[in-house]
C-alpha cells in the first residue's frame, strides 16, 4: 500500500517543509540529479524548498535551513558541481544571524494520501466531504525546536502523527460523534479531526501557553478566527464553528465539569508518561451517558466483533472497521478512547493498564488489526512497531 503519484520533488519539498534531516534532503537532490548534487537538482532545492510558497509565509527554523544548506553546499563541493550563488548567498546571511535560545519556528507536515485512504474517505465522507478533506494535504504548525521552551506541547511527536494517519484512513470513527481531544499540544490531531465531520470537536490542553499556541495553528490552517485566548469558557465565543479550545487541569477537574464535555469520542497521543492522573480523567470521560438521540451514537466494540470489510489484494491484510453498538436497550451510550502512545518505558505501559482495569474499564490493543496505509514521509525512519494504539471503554453488560 504505498503512494501513489507523488514526484520525488515533492517528496524534496515535504522533507524540507517538514525538518527532516539533511541527509534526507541530501538522498532525494541526488535522486533528483541523477546520481549528485547536480545544478538542476540545485535549482530544484531552490525552487522547491528554499523558495517554498509555505516556507515563505510559515519559515522553518533557522539553524535547520543554515545545516541544510551547508551539507548541500559542501556535498556538490565534494562531488566536483559548482555551486549556484544564490546558495551561498543564503548561507552567507543565514550565518550572520545569531542563534536564538528558544527558536520557534514553523513545521508543515505533507500527507501523501494513497488511492486506498481517499476512496475509504469518498465513502464515509461522500465526494465533497472527500474533496474538503484532502484538498490542503498540508498542515503548518507552529512549534519550538527547544525543550525548555514552554512544555512538550510545542512539539510535534510521532505518536501524533501516526493518530492522525489513523484517523484518516478510519473517519467513521468519529464522523458525526462529539469528540474530545486530551493534551492537544500542537493541533496535528485536531487539525485533520476537524476536516472529518465530527459534530462537534473540543481540544484540550492544561497549558495555557500551548492553547494559545494552539489556537495560533487552528488559525492558520483556515478552522479558528485568530482572535480570543479565553480557554475557560465552556463555549468559544470567537469560533463560529464546532470546534473549541479550552483548558482542562486533570489533576483538579470535577465529574461536572468532564460531564460537560459531553464526548462520545475520545482520543490522545501520547499521554500515557503519567497514569495517575490520566485514568482517572478517562473514567469520568467514559461514563455511560443517558442517550438523548434514541439510540447509541457510539461504537462498542470487542476483539471478536471486529470484521473485515474489504478484501485482500496481493497478500495485504484488509480493512478491519468495528461493527456499531445497538445500545444496552436501558438508553445508554457508552463513550470510546483511541489512545497512541509511543512506547519508552514498558513498565509505565504496564502500569497503566494495571490502573485501567481497576478502574473497570476494558483495554483493546487495535495498532494491528487497524493498521492503516501509510501517508506521512515523516514517520518512514521511525519504527512504527514501537507505537501502539489501544481502545478503552467501559463494558456494555
Amino acid at each position: 500500500m504505498g503512494r501513489q503519484d507523488v514526484t520525488t520533488e515533492e517528496l524534496l519539498a515535504g522533507a524540507f517543509l517538514s525538518m527532516q534531516p539533511a541527509s534526507t534532503l541530501i538522498s532525494l537532490a541526488r535522486d533528483v540529479g541523477g546520481g549528485i548534487i547536480s545544478g538542476y537538482a540545485q535549482q530544484t532545492l531552490l525552487i522547491k524548498c528554499f523558495r517554498n510558497e509555505v516556507y515563505m509565509r510559515y519559515p522553518a527554523s533557522k539553524a535547520y535551513v543554515r545545516n541544510v544548506l551547508k551539507n548541500i553546499i559542501l556535498t556538490a563541493e565534494q562531488e566536483g558541481q559548482e555551486v549556484l550563488d544564490d546558495l551561498y548567498d543564503m548561507h552567507s546571511i543565514l550565518f550572520q544571524t545569531e542563534k536564538q535560545l528558544a527558536e520557534r519556528c514553523y513545521k508543515t507536515i505533507t500527507f501523501m494520501i494513497p488511492d486506498e485512504t481517499i476512496s475509504n474517505l469518498t465513502c464515509t465522507l461522500g465526494d465533497e466531504g472527500m474533496l474538503k478533506a484532502v484538498e490542503r494535504k498540508l498542515v503548518t504548525l507552529r512549534v519550538s525546536l527547544n525543550m525548555l521552551d514552554g512544555d512538550t506541547g510545542y512539539s510535534i511527536w510521532p505518536a501524533g502523527l501516526f493518530l492522525s494517519e489513523f484517523f484518516l484512513y478510519y473517519p467513521e470513527l468519529v464522523k458525526g460523534y462529539s469528540c474530545l481531544e486530551l493534551g492537544s499540544g500542537t493541533g496535528i490531531c485536531g487539525v485533520w479531526l476537524s476536516r472529518l465531520s465530527c459534530s462537534k470537536l473540543v481540544l484540550t490542553d492544561g497549558s495555557l501557553s500551548t492553547l494559545v499556541n494552539l489556537r495560533h495553528n487552528l488559525s492558520i490552517n483556515g478552522i479558528l478566527q485568530p482572535s480570543g485566548e479565553n480557554f475557560h469558557t465552556t463555549q468559544d465565543v470567537n469560533n463560529p464553528s464546532n470546534v473549541e479550545c479550552r483548558q482542562l487541569l486533570w489533576e483538579t477537574a470535577t465529574q461536572e465539569e468532564l460531564d460537560s464535555f459531553n464526548a462520545e469520542v475520545i482520543i490522545g497521543a501520547d499521554l500515557i508518561y503519567d497514569p495517575t492522573p490520566l485514568v482517572p480523567i478517562l473514567a469520568g470521560l467514559l461514563r455511560p451517558k443517558r442517550n438523548s438521540k434514541g439510540s447509541s451514537n457510539c461504537s462498542q466494540v470487542t476483539q471478536d466483533e471486529l470484521t473485515i470489510n474489504s478484501s485482500t489484494e496481493n497478500g495485504e491484510v484488509g480493512k478491519v472497521l468495528p461493527e456499531k453498538s445497538k445500545g444496552d436497550g436501558n438508553g445508554l451510550i457508552y463513550p470510546v478512547a483511541y489512545l497512541a502512545q509511543a512506547i519508552r518505558n514498558v513498565t509505565t505501559l504496564e502500569l497503566f493498564i494495571s490502573m485501567v482495569s481497576r478502574a473497570g474499564l476494558e483495554l483493546i490493543d487495535v495498532t494491528d488489526t487497524m493498521k492503516p496505509p501509510k501517508c506521512l514521509p515523516d514517520l518512514d525512519g521511525f519504527d512504527r512497531s514501537q507505537i501502539r494504539i489501544h481502545k478503552v471503554f467501559y463494558p456494555s453488560s
